[in-house]
């Protein structure tokens, strides 16, 4: 079908929501848009406390007479503790997380600790950025086909209770 012969045919109700379709189409493509991960956003925060967290859990030497590392609390601080004695000696993220794995994977290190769980849940992350923008260009046009769906149908609703209000003279 021909875009011109639609519009001769077309009545006032399907002219209206074609114009709100369009001027609805603007602002739904610009947010949208607005929530794309453009780069790779790595969370060094929880890679490494997720780090430290593994070290408190296997190594007995960091820890002091506080608590003991069977109390869940006493992880949790102990690992707030170390991190931000590390930060706070102006240690980058980034760099206590090579520090700590380099450390503790040593072939001459006393303790031996496998941080490939970690790194793989850390690592993954930006793989799944093309994933994530599709998801929300999907779920844009999704939220617009629905709402111009919802205007046809309350248009061609309106549109057939006043076409069985008119008389058939």
């Amino acid at each position: 079908m021909n875009v011109s012969n639609w519009l001769k045919r077309s009545n006032g109700w399907q002219r209206i929501w074609l114009v709100l379709s369009v001027f609805y189409l603007i602002p739904t493509a610009i947010f949208t848009v607005s929530f794309l991960p453009a780069t790779v956003q790595i969370d060094y925060r929880s890679w490494a406390r997720a780090t430290i967290k593994q070290v408190v859990l296997n190594d007995p030497s960091v820890w002091d007479d506080k608590f003991s590392r069977e109390n869940p609390v006493g992880v949790i601080v102990r690992t707030d503790e170390l991190f931000n004695l590390y930060r706070g000696m102006g240690i980058p993220r980034s760099e206590i997380i090579e520090l700590l794995q380099t450390k503790y994977t040593d072939e001459q290190a006393p303790i031996q600790i496998s941080f490939d769980s970690i790194n793989n849940r850390f690592k993954k992350e930006p793989r799944e950025v093309l994933f994530r923008q599709i998801a929300i260009v999907v779920g844009g046009i999704t939220q617009w086909f629905i709402v111009i769906g919802a205007l046809y149908g309350l248009g061609w609703t309106v549109g057939w209770g006043y076409r069985g209000f008119q008389s058939t003279d």
